[in-house]
């Protein structure tokens, strides 16, 4: 479904899962969309009205023609929960999608239940910034061809072991590769919106319960901005999985749903 397009791009989303049950947001990361959960959607479903959506200009979603922010992409979700008529929502989001997580938690907590943070950053002068390098090879691979790029995604995100375990992930990235090719200039908008996400000096205004989750040895973002979530957001609990996978969903999928299906069905005043 498509959201009207008066206020931006439209955005592609779904409602899945227990129709009966709370809703859950769940926002990507870069580079990636909605059919990029795989999986973890599985092991959620039963127990959430899930929401996926695909950022603008990226999977379904309308072209991103000039550069947007964090917080254009915030005001994004907003309005797929008015033309989803949601009022309130649960909220996950994972790396690039979890600064949007921040941002909606600080612009629209009214319309926030609880928060969930995975392998993210709020930014700023104190974020420990993670090397460039492998970035650069991300960007040179989809030069040549889709699988090029799904190696080098997968290289980049996973442990190099589970992705030898796991080799239908490559063909399965390398397949959405082909059907929703990313344009160029969307992994360069979203790229400068995470260079301009900092909500350091805004931590202490959330207010909703707030679970982070991180990699120990994360390449992507590293471990260090999961402590400095920690220690600004009052009600927060953080979390460790082993290794240094930055997408937790696909490596960790059965012990991050349990960590996320515990915090969001705890009561009130012990999350």
């Amino acid at each position: 479904m498509l959201t009207s397009t008066r206020e931006g791009p439209a955005i592609y989303y779904e409602l899945l899962g227990n129709q009966d049950a709370p809703v859950l947001a769940l926002v990507r990361g870069l580079g990636r969309f909605a059919l990029h959960w795989g999986a973890w959607l599985e092991q959620l479903a039963p127990h959430f009205r899930l929401l996926v959506l695909d950022n603008r200009g990226i999977g379904r979603s309308g072209a991103a023609r000039t550069p947007f922010s964090v917080t254009a992409m915030s005001d994004d979700l907003a309005r797929v929960l008015d033309h989803a008529q949601v009022a309130r929502a649960h909220v996950f989001g994972m790396s690039l999608g979890g600064m949007v997580s921040l941002r909606f938690a600080l612009d629209h907590g009214g319309r926030l239940d609880r928060l969930v943070l995975a392998a993210t950053t709020a930014g700023g002068a104190s974020a420990v910034r993670p090397r460039f390098t492998p970035f650069l090879a991300m960007a040179r691979a989809r030069l040549f061809s889709p699988e090029r790029a799904a190696e080098a995604d997968a290289k980049m995100v996973l442990g190099a072991e589970f992705v030898r375990e796991n080799p239908e992930l490559v063909h399965a990235w390398t397949k959405l590769a082909r059907e929703y090719p990313v344009p160029p200039r969307t992994l360069v908008f979203q790229a400068l919106a995470a260079l301009g996400h900092d909500v350091s000096r805004e931590l202490a205004k959330i207010g909703a319960p707030t679970l982070i989750v991180s990699a120990e040895h994360d390449r992507i973002v590293p471990a260090e901005n999961s402590r400095i979530l920690g220690r600004g957001i009052r009600r927060s609990r953080l979390e460790w999985l082993p290794g240094d996978a930055h997408d937790l969903t696909t490596e960790h999928t059965e012990p991050l749903a349990r960590l996320v299906l515990e915090f969001l069905a705890a009561p009130l005043g012990s999350a």
